[in-house]
């Protein structure tokens, strides 16, 4: 709700790039809110939407209300040659999707489940038709049975494991299993 009242009262009437903060940053801490395990991206969508919907109520309201009673509101006209632009989104991936692995002899599958996505576009133009653009897509998305790998361990990891051992071990007394070397490991890995 707060960048959408800075989109109308500055936004529309200053510059765009108020509207380009405020949304912005709404966008950022929602994202952040998700990754970080916090909100849901139901959760984030919803509050977005809600936040949104009230702030445009609310100014059609005053509309109604104090319509000709001395408030004005002046809208940004742009008349550009250049139309130069920059947007953020935010958005769901749904729709799973399973990758299978063999190693060993063994099958391994992990599922992948809905994601976060997230876009950043943006274009410069030198005149009416001709300019430069790009986009940037950030997608993060959860992975199940991913723990069925923790079994199969490169050798640079052990040989990072035996360096912090003692520390480990110093640490957290009595919360230490002995690992088995790396033949071992392969062996059992053949064997199950």
């Amino acid at each position: 709700m707060g960048a959408t009242l800075l989109h109308k009262e500055y936004g529309l009437t200053r510059s765009p790039w108020w509207s380009v903060a405020g949304y912005g940053v709404a966008t950022a801490t929602g994202v952040m809110r998700v990754l970080n395990n916090r909100h849901w991206i139901s959760d984030v969508m919803s509050g977005a939407g809600l936040g949104i919907l009230s702030g445009e109520l609310g100014y059609a309201l005053c509309d109604l209300m104090f319509k000709g009673k001395g408030l004005l509101r002046n809208d940004l006209v742009f008349e550009s040659e250049k139309p130069s632009f920059f947007s953020i989104s935010m958005g769901l991936g749904l729709g799973g999707k399973e990758l299978t692995f063999e190693e060993y002899g063994q099958t391994r599958t992990i599922n992948f489940h809905a994601a976060t996505v997230v876009d950043a576009e943006g274009a410069y133009f030198f005149n009416k038709y001709i300019g430069v653009g790009g986009r940037l897509r950030v997608r993060a998305q959860s992975a199940k049975d991913f723990g069925d790998f923790a079994g199969f361990v490169a050798v640079e990891d052990m040989d990072a494991w035996e360096g912090l051992q003692p520390l480990y071990e110093a640490k957290f007394p009595g919360d230490y299993i002995l690992p088995a070397t790396t033949d071992e490991a392969k062996l059992q890995n053949e064997i199950t």
